[in-house]
């Protein structure tokens, strides 16, 4: 009977060595499966994230840039507003040079200018229309 006992013995060790040997493949298999799987999806994430980065800074670019023409058109149209005020100024002030003018120089000016160039005659026959008047 020693004999049978110690043959049990031995196969039961032998079917707890295999569904341990099995346990520890199932184990190490799952364990590569999770680790891959965390792998795949860390990638996931970090390519997920890469997009939302680049996103983020064209549309930042885009809010930049948008700002900075807007920025750049409130500076011309300021300057511009600067120069239509001088023109306007000086313009007031040659009409007002030439209406102080004797009547004589003033002829002459229309003559001159008559001559240079005749665009100017429409302006100044209104001009002098309204300065012999």
């Amino acid at each position: 009977m020693g004999k049978s006992v110690n043959s049990i013995d031995t196969i039961k060790n032998k079917i707890i060595a295999e569904a341990r040997e099995y346990e520890n493949g199932v184990l190490a298999s799952a364990q590569k499966e999770a680790a891959e799987t965390a792998a795949l999806y860390e990638k996931k994430a970090q390519e997920a994230k890469e997009r939302i980065l680049c996103a983020a800074k064209q549309n930042a670019d885009g809010i930049i840039s948008s700002a900075e023409s807007s920025q750049n058109m409130r500076a011309r149209n300021s300057l511009l507003a600067v120069k239509v005020e001088l023109i306007d100024a000086a313009y007031e002030k040659a009409v007002d040079t030439i209406a102080k003018l004797p009547r004589d120089e003033y002829l002459s000016l229309l003559c001159v200018l008559h001559s240079i160039n005749k665009f100017f005659t429409p302006v100044f026959t209104i001009m002098s229309t309204s300065f012999l008047s």
